[in-house]
């Protein structure tokens, strides 16, 4: 599954003909859903990815209803929360494409911000390499999409080349 990247503005992302759409949770998934929503186009299914001891919306999932983590216990806690935002949960709910949840080890997040990097340049910290991880590695799920997939990936000013050879050096990744 290549990864294309293009500027796009925000309301040209739910009009791209995208099958499915990759995005974190939170606000980028919250976002996510209320422009399929605005739109009319809901039936798109959406995919969300977190790091183990970050996965928040992931537990809910399980649990069928909103949930609160113990604690937050990943590397990758700049976007690490206790739990996910009640209104981002109600959305994910009622969304009638239905939303899949994901949740990959600290150092796959890690090794996909790197290949994300190698192939495209640009930066992301782990957090969004969670997300990346799941496409990188071809989950099953994804390869079933037909047409094209969106994925909303994004750097964050605080990472830096450094950063991520000291994390892959910590984890020995």
């Amino acid at each position: 599954m290549p990864i294309s990247l293009g500027n796009r503005h925000p309301e040209q992302l739910y009009q791209t003909g995208s099958n499915h759409l990759l995005g974190g949770r939170g606000q980028s998934l919250g976002g996510a859903l209320l422009g399929f929503k605005s739109l009319g186009r809901a039936n798109v299914p959406v995919s969300a990815a977190e790091t183990v001891g970050a996965a928040c919306f992931h537990a809910s999932t399980l649990a069928y209803r909103h949930t609160v983590l113990d604690e937050v216990s990943t590397r990758a806690g700049t976007l690490g929360c206790q739990y996910v935002a009640q209104g981002v949960w109600e959305l994910a709910v009622a969304h009638s494409g239905k939303v899949t949840s994901y949740f990959v080890t600290y150092a796959k997040a890690l090794n996909a911000c790197k290949w994300f990097l190698n192939d495209h340049n640009i930066l992301v910290e782990p957090s969004c390499g969670a997300l990346l991880a799941i496409v990188y590695r071809r989950e099953a799920k994804l390869l079933e999409v037909k047409g094209p997939v969106t994925v909303i990936a994004h750097g964050d000013k605080w990472v830096s080349l450094q950063l991520l050879d000291k994390w892959s050096q910590l984890l020995g990744v």
